[in-house]
Protein backbone atom coordinates (compact mmCIF):
# COMPACT_ATOMS: atom_id res chain seq x y z
CA UNK A 1 0.00 0.00 0.00
CA UNK A 2 1.13 3.58 -1.15
CA UNK A 3 1.84 5.28 2.52
CA UNK A 4 0.51 9.26 2.11
CA UNK A 5 4.17 10.28 2.70
CA UNK A 6 5.86 8.67 -0.58
CA UNK A 7 3.89 11.34 -2.89
CA UNK A 8 6.91 13.19 -3.99
CA UNK A 9 6.91 17.06 -3.08
CA UNK A 10 5.57 19.98 -5.11
CA UNK A 11 3.17 23.27 -5.71
CA UNK A 12 -0.95 23.46 -5.43
CA UNK A 13 -2.56 22.24 -8.62
CA UNK A 14 -4.88 24.24 -10.66
CA UNK A 15 -7.79 23.16 -12.67
CA UNK A 16 -8.65 24.31 -16.26
CA UNK A 17 -11.61 22.56 -17.58
CA UNK A 18 -11.76 21.77 -21.22
CA UNK A 19 -15.15 22.94 -23.22
CA UNK A 20 -16.24 19.45 -24.26
CA UNK A 21 -19.38 19.00 -21.88
CA UNK A 22 -21.33 15.61 -22.69
CA UNK A 23 -22.86 12.42 -20.95
CA UNK A 24 -19.64 11.02 -21.15
CA UNK A 25 -17.16 14.11 -20.43
CA UNK A 26 -19.67 15.26 -17.80
CA UNK A 27 -19.06 19.45 -17.72
CA UNK A 28 -15.84 18.88 -19.45
CA UNK A 29 -12.11 17.14 -19.07
CA UNK A 30 -10.46 18.31 -16.50
CA UNK A 31 -6.52 19.47 -17.20
CA UNK A 32 -4.55 20.24 -14.01
CA UNK A 33 -1.86 22.64 -14.43
CA UNK A 34 1.51 22.09 -11.97
CA UNK A 35 3.18 25.19 -11.83
CA UNK A 36 6.83 24.26 -11.37
CA UNK A 37 9.70 26.31 -9.69
CA UNK A 38 11.00 27.58 -12.94
CA UNK A 39 7.85 29.43 -13.93
CA UNK A 40 6.79 26.53 -16.44
CA UNK A 41 4.01 24.19 -15.98
CA UNK A 42 3.59 20.50 -16.28
CA UNK A 43 -0.23 19.49 -17.46
CA UNK A 44 -2.00 16.02 -16.39
CA UNK A 45 -3.87 15.29 -19.41
CA UNK A 46 -4.32 18.08 -21.44
CA UNK A 47 -7.61 17.08 -22.83
CA UNK A 48 -9.13 17.50 -26.53
CA UNK A 49 -7.63 18.82 -29.51
CA UNK A 50 -8.92 22.73 -28.89
CA UNK A 51 -6.75 25.58 -29.86
CA UNK A 52 -8.65 27.82 -27.28
CA UNK A 53 -8.19 25.07 -24.29
CA UNK A 54 -4.37 25.19 -24.80
CA UNK A 55 -4.38 28.63 -25.08
CA UNK A 56 -5.69 28.77 -21.79
CA UNK A 57 -3.15 26.33 -20.70
CA UNK A 58 -0.08 27.71 -22.14
CA UNK A 59 -1.20 31.67 -20.24
CA UNK A 60 -0.45 29.57 -17.02
CA UNK A 61 2.51 28.82 -18.36
CA UNK A 62 5.23 27.45 -20.99
CA UNK A 63 4.33 23.74 -20.99
CA UNK A 64 7.72 22.11 -19.78
CA UNK A 65 5.69 18.02 -19.75
CA UNK A 66 2.29 16.49 -19.92
CA UNK A 67 1.00 13.79 -17.94
CA UNK A 68 -1.09 11.38 -19.55
CA UNK A 69 -3.65 9.21 -17.39
CA UNK A 70 -4.67 7.21 -20.32
CA UNK A 71 -5.23 6.94 -23.79
CA UNK A 72 -9.08 8.19 -24.91
CA UNK A 73 -8.59 11.19 -26.91
CA UNK A 74 -10.92 13.54 -24.70
CA UNK A 75 -7.66 13.45 -22.46
CA UNK A 76 -4.59 12.83 -24.45
CA UNK A 77 -5.51 15.01 -27.91
CA UNK A 78 -4.29 18.04 -27.34
CA UNK A 79 -1.28 16.34 -27.71
CA UNK A 80 -0.57 16.97 -31.13
CA UNK A 81 -1.30 20.36 -30.60
CA UNK A 82 2.25 20.94 -28.93
CA UNK A 83 5.15 22.62 -29.00
CA UNK A 84 7.89 20.46 -30.28
CA UNK A 85 9.99 18.82 -27.81
CA UNK A 86 7.62 18.56 -24.79
CA UNK A 87 7.66 15.70 -22.92
CA UNK A 88 4.76 13.13 -22.76
CA UNK A 89 4.54 10.79 -19.87
CA UNK A 90 2.27 7.76 -20.42
CA UNK A 91 1.92 4.03 -19.99
CA UNK A 92 1.25 3.30 -23.46
CA UNK A 93 4.48 3.17 -25.96
CA UNK A 94 1.88 4.61 -28.72
CA UNK A 95 1.11 8.35 -26.44
CA UNK A 96 4.40 8.60 -24.75
CA UNK A 97 7.08 11.43 -26.84
CA UNK A 98 10.34 11.73 -25.79
CA UNK A 99 10.54 9.47 -23.06
CA UNK A 100 10.47 6.13 -22.44
CA UNK A 101 6.57 4.61 -21.16
CA UNK A 102 5.66 5.40 -17.40
CA UNK A 103 5.65 2.81 -15.22
CA UNK A 104 4.56 2.45 -11.45
CA UNK A 105 6.80 3.75 -8.69
CA UNK A 106 8.26 5.92 -11.18
CA UNK A 107 9.30 9.42 -10.22
CA UNK A 108 9.19 12.74 -12.67
CA UNK A 109 11.33 15.84 -12.05
CA UNK A 110 10.02 18.59 -12.77
CA UNK A 111 12.87 20.44 -11.27
CA UNK A 112 13.01 20.80 -7.99
CA UNK A 113 9.54 19.31 -7.73
CA UNK A 114 8.54 15.35 -8.62
CA UNK A 115 5.76 13.30 -9.38
CA UNK A 116 5.13 9.78 -8.23
CA UNK A 117 3.54 7.73 -11.30
CA UNK A 118 1.24 5.25 -9.94
CA UNK A 119 -0.69 2.20 -12.07
CA UNK A 120 -4.69 2.60 -11.81
CA UNK A 121 -5.69 -0.28 -14.34
CA UNK A 122 -9.68 -1.03 -14.93
CA UNK A 123 -11.25 1.82 -17.00
CA UNK A 124 -8.47 0.97 -19.38
CA UNK A 125 -5.57 -1.18 -19.37
CA UNK A 126 -3.11 1.86 -19.77
CA UNK A 127 -4.81 4.23 -16.98
CA UNK A 128 -2.07 6.06 -14.29
CA UNK A 129 -2.41 8.44 -11.36
CA UNK A 130 0.16 10.40 -10.57
CA UNK A 131 0.82 11.28 -6.88
CA UNK A 132 1.65 14.99 -5.89
CA UNK A 133 2.37 16.49 -1.93
CA UNK A 134 1.51 20.12 -1.99
CA UNK A 135 3.80 22.09 0.00
CA UNK A 136 1.85 22.41 3.40
CA UNK A 137 -0.73 20.88 1.96
CA UNK A 138 -2.88 17.09 2.16
CA UNK A 139 -1.67 14.78 -0.73
CA UNK A 140 -3.43 14.80 -4.28
CA UNK A 141 -3.97 11.72 -6.68
CA UNK A 142 -4.43 12.82 -9.90
CA UNK A 143 -6.95 10.34 -11.09
CA UNK A 144 -7.92 10.53 -14.77
CA UNK A 145 -11.15 8.28 -14.91
CA UNK A 146 -10.06 5.72 -12.63
CA UNK A 147 -12.05 7.77 -9.88
CA UNK A 148 -14.29 10.55 -11.27
CA UNK A 149 -15.73 13.49 -8.88
CA UNK A 150 -18.96 13.68 -7.82
CA UNK A 151 -21.71 10.71 -7.81
CA UNK A 152 -21.01 9.63 -11.21
CA UNK A 153 -18.93 6.12 -12.07
CA UNK A 154 -16.38 5.52 -13.85
CA UNK A 155 -17.23 2.96 -17.33
CA UNK A 156 -14.86 0.39 -17.70
CA UNK A 157 -13.75 0.11 -21.70
CA UNK A 158 -13.34 -3.84 -22.27
CA UNK A 159 -12.13 -2.96 -26.10
CA UNK A 160 -9.04 -1.00 -24.20
CA UNK A 161 -8.22 -3.32 -22.05
CA UNK A 162 -10.42 -2.52 -18.89
CA UNK A 163 -11.73 -5.22 -16.57
CA UNK A 164 -13.85 -5.41 -13.71
CA UNK A 165 -11.27 -7.53 -11.67
CA UNK A 166 -8.48 -4.70 -12.31
CA UNK A 167 -10.47 -2.01 -11.51
CA UNK A 168 -11.67 -3.25 -8.19
CA UNK A 169 -7.69 -3.62 -7.34
CA UNK A 170 -7.00 0.02 -8.15
CA UNK A 171 -10.27 1.05 -5.97
CA UNK A 172 -9.06 -0.54 -3.07
CA UNK A 173 -5.20 1.02 -3.68
CA UNK A 174 -7.07 4.43 -3.77
CA UNK A 175 -8.95 2.83 -0.86
CA UNK A 176 -5.77 2.98 1.11
CA UNK A 177 -4.96 6.53 0.63
CA UNK A 178 -6.14 8.16 4.33
CA UNK A 179 -5.89 11.55 4.17
CA UNK A 180 -5.29 12.63 0.55
CA UNK A 181 -7.58 14.22 -1.73
CA UNK A 182 -8.23 13.43 -5.27
CA UNK A 183 -7.88 15.56 -8.67
CA UNK A 184 -10.11 13.24 -10.98
CA UNK A 185 -10.57 13.48 -14.85
CA UNK A 186 -13.76 14.60 -14.85
CA UNK A 187 -15.99 16.25 -12.14
CA UNK A 188 -15.51 18.27 -8.90
CA UNK A 189 -12.10 17.72 -6.70
CA UNK A 190 -12.44 15.13 -4.42
CA UNK A 191 -11.92 15.86 -0.80
CA UNK A 192 -11.82 12.58 0.84
CA UNK A 193 -9.94 10.01 -1.63
CA UNK A 194 -10.02 6.58 0.51
CA UNK A 195 -13.51 7.40 1.47
CA UNK A 196 -14.74 7.97 -2.08
CA UNK A 197 -12.73 4.77 -3.63
CA UNK A 198 -14.73 3.19 -0.79
CA UNK A 199 -17.73 4.63 -2.25
CA UNK A 200 -17.25 3.60 -5.42
CA UNK A 201 -16.28 -0.03 -4.08
CA UNK A 202 -20.01 -0.15 -3.22
CA UNK A 203 -21.42 0.85 -6.05
CA UNK A 204 -19.96 -1.67 -8.00
CA UNK A 205 -20.43 -4.65 -5.56
CA UNK A 206 -23.97 -3.27 -5.36
CA UNK A 207 -24.27 -3.46 -9.88
CA UNK A 208 -22.85 -7.00 -9.26
CA UNK A 209 -25.30 -8.01 -7.09
CA UNK A 210 -27.91 -6.47 -9.08
CA UNK A 211 -27.16 -8.26 -11.79
CA UNK A 212 -26.61 -11.79 -10.08
CA UNK A 213 -30.22 -11.65 -9.15
CA UNK A 214 -31.61 -10.07 -12.61
CA UNK A 215 -29.56 -13.33 -14.28
CA UNK A 216 -30.77 -15.53 -11.70
CA UNK A 217 -34.68 -14.48 -12.50
CA UNK A 218 -33.77 -14.31 -16.43
CA UNK A 219 -30.85 -16.44 -17.23
CA UNK A 220 -31.73 -15.08 -21.24
CA UNK A 221 -32.19 -11.69 -20.37
CA UNK A 222 -30.88 -9.80 -23.35
CA UNK A 223 -28.23 -6.74 -22.92
CA UNK A 224 -30.99 -4.26 -24.00
CA UNK A 225 -32.85 -5.75 -21.48
CA UNK A 226 -30.90 -5.14 -18.28
CA UNK A 227 -29.72 -1.95 -19.60
CA UNK A 228 -33.59 -0.69 -19.53
CA UNK A 229 -34.05 -2.12 -15.78
CA UNK A 230 -31.01 -0.33 -14.88
CA UNK A 231 -32.22 3.14 -16.44
CA UNK A 232 -35.57 2.77 -17.20
CA UNK A 233 -36.67 5.48 -19.69
CA UNK A 234 -33.07 6.51 -20.50
CA UNK A 235 -31.79 5.57 -23.84
CA UNK A 236 -28.34 7.21 -23.47
CA UNK A 237 -27.31 6.03 -20.32
CA UNK A 238 -28.72 2.17 -21.52
CA UNK A 239 -26.38 2.73 -24.22
CA UNK A 240 -23.38 3.25 -22.14
CA UNK A 241 -24.89 0.60 -19.55
CA UNK A 242 -24.71 -2.24 -22.34
CA UNK A 243 -20.55 -1.33 -22.33
CA UNK A 244 -20.75 -1.47 -18.56
CA UNK A 245 -23.07 -4.90 -18.09
CA UNK A 246 -20.58 -6.71 -21.02
CA UNK A 247 -17.71 -6.00 -18.60
CA UNK A 248 -19.70 -7.19 -15.92
CA UNK A 249 -20.83 -9.97 -16.49
CA UNK A 250 -17.44 -11.35 -18.16
CA UNK A 251 -16.25 -10.52 -14.54
CA UNK A 252 -19.01 -13.28 -13.43
CA UNK A 253 -18.56 -15.32 -16.02
CA UNK A 254 -15.22 -16.03 -14.47
CA UNK A 255 -16.13 -16.64 -10.98
CA UNK A 256 -15.56 -12.87 -9.15
CA UNK A 257 -13.99 -12.55 -5.97
CA UNK A 258 -16.65 -10.89 -4.44
CA UNK A 259 -19.79 -12.91 -3.53
CA UNK A 260 -21.76 -9.94 -1.83
CA UNK A 261 -22.18 -6.97 -1.23
CA UNK A 262 -19.47 -4.43 1.21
Amino acid sequence: MLQPLEAAEGPEPILVRAPNPGIMTLEGTNSWVIPCPDGKIAVVDPGPADLGHIAALERRGEIRAVLLTHRHRDHSAAIELLAEGVPVYAASPAMARGVPPAVDGQEIALGSASIKVLKLPGHTDDSLGFALAPSGGRPVLFTGDALLGGRNSTLLVARDGGTLDAYLDTLERMSSLEGWRGAPGHGPAIADLAAHARGAIRHRVGRLDELRAALAADPGASLSALAEARYPGAPDRQRIAIRMLEVEIAYLAGAGRREGTE
